[in-house]
């Protein structure tokens, strides 16, 4: 059965009275990222960062990196990973957060098919991230 168009639809969504929907995440922090006024999208120079020296240097094309840096995550960046199992050096729980927390971005299969010791530095420094200053001091590690 063919309804014909009123064109109600069209209406409805012009009419100044209704308010226009949001993106889904439009209520969510922005990953340590912040709008400025000329609407650029500019990193926080507050974020705290952790490089890595890599024992075997990342290959990418004919690019190498020879150490990676990472920022301390946001809560919406540890989605999908528990953060037991970061805390647990956990490395497959790692390569969920590795990508989003990376400079250069580092996929998840790169991340595992990186040497034993470069993975565990960098889930190292991921757990490091989920510490409270407290929880540090009480640990003796850095505050």
């Amino acid at each position: 059965m063919h309804l014909p168009d009123t064109g109600a639809s069209t209406v409805a969504l012009s009419h100044p009275s209704i308010p226009r929907r949001q993106p889904d995440d439009a209520h969510l922090p922005h990953r340590g990222y912040k709008m400025n006024a000329d609407e650029e999208v500019t990193e926080k120079k507050d974020r705290v960062t952790a490089v890595v020296d890599l024992d075997t240097p990342l290959k990418r094309g004919d690019q190498t990196f020879n150490s990676i840096t990472l920022r301390k995550p946001l809560g919406g960046a540890l989605t999908g990973a528990k953060v037991v199992d970061l805390l647990n050096l956990d490395l497959v729980a790692a390569s969920k957060v590795v990508r989003r927390i990376s400079t250069p971005a580092i996929t998840a299969q790169e991340f595992l098919a990186m040497e034993a010791e470069d993975c565990t530095a960098i889930a190292g420094e991921i757990a490091n991230f989920l510490l409270q200053k407290r929880q540090k001091a009480e640990a003796g590690l850095e505050a």
